[in-house]
C-alpha cells in the first residue's frame, strides 16, 4: 500500500510539475506575443512619421513644380511683349538705329585710327 501511495504521489507531482511547466511556458507565450505587439506598434509608428515627412516633402515638390510653371509662363509673356514692341518700333521707325550710323570715308576713318594708335619709334641710325 506504501507502495501505491508513493506511486500516486510522484504521479501527482509529475501532473502538477507539468500544469506549472505547461503555464510557465503559456505566460511566455503570451508574454512573447505582446513584445511582439508591441514591437509592431512602434513600427507602425515610425511608418506614420516618415509617411507624414514624405508627404510634406511632396507637398513641397508640387509647390515648387507649380511656381517653375508659372515663372515659364511669365517668360514667355515677357518674351512675346518685347517681340511685339520691336515690331511696332520696326513699323514706326523702319531704319531705327541704322540711322545714327554715319558713313564716313573708309580711308579718312582708318586714318585717323592710325593716328590714334601708339608707335615706337624706330632707331634708323638715332643714337
Amino acid at each position: 500500500m506504501k507502495a501505491h501511495v508513493s506511486l500516486r504521489l510522484q504521479t501527482r507531482s509529475r501532473v502538477s510539475s507539468s500544469l506549472k511547466s505547461s503555464r510557465n511556458s503559456n505566460r511566455t507565450s503570451v508574454s512573447a506575443a505582446a513584445t511582439r505587439a508591441r514591437a509592431k506598434a512602434e513600427a507602425a509608428k515610425i511608418k506614420v512619421s516618415y509617411a507624414e515627412k514624405e508627404a510634406a516633402i511632396m507637398k513641397e515638390k508640387v509647390s515648387i513644380e507649380a511656381n517653375i510653371d508659372v515663372l515659364q509662363q511669365e517668360k514667355e509673356a515677357a518674351a512675346a511683349s518685347k517681340e511685339a514692341a520691336a515690331a511696332e518700333q520696326m513699323e514706326r521707325d523702319p531704319l531705327g538705329e541704322l540711322q545714327d550710323l554715319s558713313f564716313e570715308n573708309p580711308t579718312k576713318r582708318t586714318r585717323d585710327y592710325i593716328e590714334t594708335q601708339p608707335f615706337e619709334q624706330q632707331a634708323s641710325g638715332a643714337s
